[in-house]
């Protein structure tokens, strides 16, 4: 059985106009009392949000604020298993020259403290020929990630990468392969350059 519809008087509204800031449950009890009713909580703070009155609560601390434990260094003492200044975690420590795993399948070396991890082949590439330049990748002339000596690492610009990568993916062609392809593409980048200068 469906609730009546109950409509609120002008007195009412003009009650709910002076008393809106109350605490929902007070209101509600406050509203209840004064006009002999028995209206829901949902239903009155309901009447007070249509009204347009709304309680703004500062979310921020006001001005001089303080917190009851101000001043306390702590009530109890540090125990055992506490954390002490300058203490390191020993045993999830790593040393400089670990290697992982990346989540992408790459191996990574630690270059540094606290937790400076770098691709192990570019560390690799760099120790033999330098730094590359921004517009070319290292890849893996076998297509093994995990195998990071330097014959099997080749730089080739991030164009050829791509169309490397998008053959690949077309022809399913065995990791073997790689090596050749990269050659292929390094040809016809060449072939298509002078193409250009010479049109």
């Amino acid at each position: 059985m469906k609730k009546a519809l109950f409509f609120y008087s002008d007195e009412m509204k003009l009650w709910m106009k002076e008393n809106y800031r109350l605490v929902r449950h007070q209101l509600t009890d406050a509203f209840n009392v004064q006009f002999n009713t028995n209206q829901s909580r949902e239903s009155v703070c309901g009447l007070r949000k249509r009204l347009g009155l709304r309680v703004r609560q500062s979310a921020t601390w006001e001005k001089g604020y303080k917190p009851i434990h101000t001043g306390t260094k702590g009530v109890l003492k540090a125990t055992s298993g506490s954390f002490k200044a300058g203490h390191d975690a020993i045993g999830n420590k790593r040393e400089v020259g670990a290697e992982r795993i990346n989540s992408c399948g790459y191996m990574e070396i630690k270059i540094a403290n606290p937790s400076v991890w770098r691709l192990k082949h570019l560390v690799i590439w760099e120790e033999h020929h330098g730094e590359r330049s921004k517009n070319h990748v290292i890849t893996f002339k076998d297509g093994n990630p995990l195998n990071c000596q330097i014959d099997n690492l080749v730089l080739i610009t991030r164009t050829e990468n791509t169309i490397v990568n998008n053959t690949n993916r077309k022809l399913k062609a065995p990791a073997e392969f790689k090596s050749v392809l990269i050659n292929l593409v390094k040809i016809e980048q060449v072939i298509a350059s002078k193409s250009a200068n010479n049109a």
